[in-house]
């Protein structure tokens, strides 16, 4: 046997003992799991066992088809000795954020690049539609650009993202923290899931923090942990170092891993093609212009006039949680590709045809027919702009939104553009689907018509009924309507709630609250609520 399959055989005989495995984290809570640290452990390989196997993987190819260099022969040990990290590469100079390399970061620079490399990967692709716009605000605040970091740990850049402390956006801020920075959170809009608006705030909070602490790995840990809770460990220890303060056991274990996540992110980000990441998908900004307008206008009609469907104006415009835009202000702003040709389209379109709603909130004794009538529109109406599945099920204190008398926010006018024809003035009509409902024990037909928004007349002549009196339970009835339906999804192995939410063409906010699931944790064989 030649000394170099001697050599190999003898690297490769040193086998690493597995690496924990990783019951969930931050991101896996972004693509559908729950949030937890990779786990220390007494079990993980010596430095010396890494260092083998990654030589011997490293050399494998070279010992058999080109041979190693030159000075392997000349000193075999210094030149196995591989740091697949490239630790002493890393300059401190090439960021703006101070950069501390300890066992810490290296645990999570070894995660990123091991189990947590895939969403590394996507947080990268994602990142150049915000990095612009963040850069270009750090730097004109006089901030580090590099605190774009801090962005990716909190939220993978994803606008909705949504954490169990009910933190929201790029930079999850919670609900008091974002309102202090004066970000408007309300049952119309929250301007936490908007990256220009919510990176204002992030700013100005950062900025405070770094100016209160005195180092930004305390301002981080503010961020995290609260400002409060760094000054008493300042207090209580005496000192200023975060890292003697993580060992005198001053934060919590989320805050002790945040400082060290954030180095392991920006280092990687830093040095993205040293470590693999050359074969990224990137995702380009979103251009956008900003444009007044008044209030209560349907996103229906914004998103027509900013030639956009509604699902990308919601791109352009995260903020805004209704169906419309809010009664107040009078002068509101939005987002749009292109101002000069949305105010056109805009301009041509009708006050009355903008679908002003009004607030109504439910009182003791309502119900969708007697809200209906007294506002001069139909149960079907209120249904369709609410999202209300089941009518009797109508709560005290819910607010409905009432489009003005007569108005069909199904149809509401065209908007002519080069794509349209003549006929594009003409109303749409909702396309009716056939369902089968049984009938439930002490149902009335009224209530069935009702539930599914049309009329008992309707219900008598699709199944041939003489008296709406003479129904009984269990009887299958057909009836033809444009309400969304409910299926049953059975959780399969491997399913993510995210990839069953984009399968059904829904948000995973919307099955959880469908579901009423406190976490994205699902198992195999659960049940799930679908509304299509």
């Amino acid at each position: 046997m030649t000394p170099k399959i001697l050599l190999l055989s003898s690297l490769l005989m040193a086998q690493q003992p597995p690496l924990p495995s990783q019951e969930g984290s931050l991101w896996d809570y972004l693509d559908g799991a729950k949030i937890n640290d990779p786990p220390e452990t007494n079990e993980q390989p010596s430095d010396e066992l890494i260092a083998r196997e990654e030589s011997a993987e490293l050399y494998d190819s070279a010992l058999f088809d080109h041979g190693p260099p030159i000075s392997f022969y000349d000193d075999p040990s210094k030149v196995l000795t591989f740091d697949p990290l490239y630790l002493d590469e890393i300059d401190p100079n090439d960021f703006d954020i101070p950069i501390d390399v300890n066992d810490d970061v290296i645990r999570w620079m070894k995660y990123f690049l091991g189990p947590g490399r895939k969403y590394y990967s996507r947080w990268l692709g994602r990142s150049t539609q915000y990095w612009p716009m963040m850069h270009s605000k750090l730097e004109a605040a006089g901030l580090p650009k590099d605190l774009v970091y801090l962005s990716m740990i909190e939220s993978g850049y994803i606008t909705h993202a949504y954490s169990s402390a009910a933190a929201v956006g790029l930079w999850q801020f919670i609900a008091p923290t974002g309102k202090e920075h004066d970000l408007r959170i309300d049952w119309w809009v929250d301007e936490r899931r908007h990256p220009e608006m919510a990176t204002d705030a992030a700013i100005v909070f950062l900025g405070n923090l770094r100016k209160s602490t005195g180092h930004w790995y305390l301002a981080w840990a503010g961020y995290n942990g609260g400002p409060s809770r760094v000054r008493r460990a300042v207090k209580r220890h005496g000192t200023k170092d975060f890292w003697t303060l993580v060992e005198k056991n001053s934060f919590p274990t989320e805050t002790d891993n945040y400082v060290p996540k954030i180095i392991a992110a920006a280092i990687i980000g830093k040095y993205r093609e040293r470590y693999g990441f050359t074969n990224i998908k990137y995702l380009e900004p979103l251009q956008y212009e900003t444009v007044g307008v008044d209030a209560n206008i349907s996103i229906e009609v914004l998103a027509k006039c900013a030639s956009l469907s509604e699902e990308d104006f919601g791109k352009y415009n995260p903020q805004l949680r209704r169906w419309a835009l809010p009664p107040t202000p009078k002068s509101q702003t939005i987002y749009v590709p292109n101002a000069k040709t949305f105010k056109k389209k805009l301009a041509k379109v009708p006050p009355q045809a903008r679908l002003s709603y009004k607030r109504y909130t439910v009182k003791r004794g309502d119900t969708l027919s007697s809200i209906a009538a007294r506002h001069g529109t139909t149960v079907q109406v209120i249904q369709s702009t609410n999202r209300i599945s089941n009518p009797n099920r109508l709560s005290v204190g819910t607010t409905l939104l009432i489009p003005p008398d007569g108005m069909q926010p199904v149809s509401s006018p065209k908007i002519k553009s080069k794509s349209n024809t003549s006929s594009s003035s003409k109303k749409s009509t909702p396309k009716r689907q056939t369902v089968t409902h049984t009938v439930q024990r002490g149902q009335a037909l009224s209530a069935i018509a009702e539930q599914y928004g049309v009329s008992t007349k309707e219900v008598m002549a699709w199944n041939g009924i003489k008296n709406a009196n003479r129904i009984y339970a269990g009887q299958k009835l057909k009836i033809k309507t444009t309400k969304s339906i409910w299926i049953t999804y059975t959780v399969r192995s491997g399913d993510t709630l995210s990839g069953i939410a984009e399968k059904n063409g829904v948000s995973v906010a919307e099955l959880r609250a469908w579901n009423n699931l406190k976490s994205t944790r699902i198992y195999a064989g659960q049940k799930l609520k679908v509304k299509k």
